[in-house]
């Protein structure tokens, strides 16, 4: 809007259309023949992970010039690969893309598999704190020996002892 004659003369009037991934159905990614509308179709499912593998499992080859996966990188999360693109004028993206949801797997699965080894050890030692709590009892109602007590509770006599001490200082209040 403005009317200074020098921005005017630098400035030039060109129309910009702008495409929004997300908002395109279907049927309108499907007029993008190039690759353009591959990565338009790769940025739009890579905001939904379950349509995103969908999309890529169901390709038997998507591949795209070096440009356009570049483009993938720098819109999107999704880091493809060096050896995939290294030394290469096109990039084969199923193949990459492919290996990344493998990757994200793994992690998903270390993750649990972590998770898992966390609640096995706390399960553990909750048995394990409740066996020398029941064998304290026992001892303490004298129906079993410290002895067996502490053997029972993994444990030397001197230690057994001690936890014993601990608890009965803990539970008199």
């Amino acid at each position: 809007d403005t009317k200074d004659d020098v921005v005017l003369k630098y400035t030039q009037n060109y129309r910009i259309n702008l495409i929004e991934p997300s908002a395109l159905d279907e049927e309108e990614l499907k007029m993008f023949t190039s690759d353009l509308g591959r990565v338009l179709q790769i940025i739009k499912y890579s905001e939904d992970s379950a349509r995103f593998k969908e999309y890529v499992l169901e390709k038997e080859e998507l591949i795209l010039s070096k440009e356009a996966g570049n483009v993938i990188e720098n819109v999107t999360s999704i880091k493809i690969p060096d050896k995939l693109k290294d030394g290469k004028k096109e990039i084969e993206m199923c193949l990459a893309l492919r290996e990344i949801i493998e990757e994200e797997n793994n992690k998903i699965i270390k993750q649990m598999e972590e998770e898992k080894a966390d609640i096995i050890k706390d399960s553990e030692r909750k048995i394990a704190e409740s066996v020398l709590i029941n064998n304290i009892k026992l001892v303490e109602k004298g129906k079993l020996p410290a002895t067996d007590a502490a053997e029972a509770s993994g444990l030397s006599l001197k230690e057994f002892l001690k936890k014993k001490e601990e608890y009965k200082n803990s539970h008199q209040a």
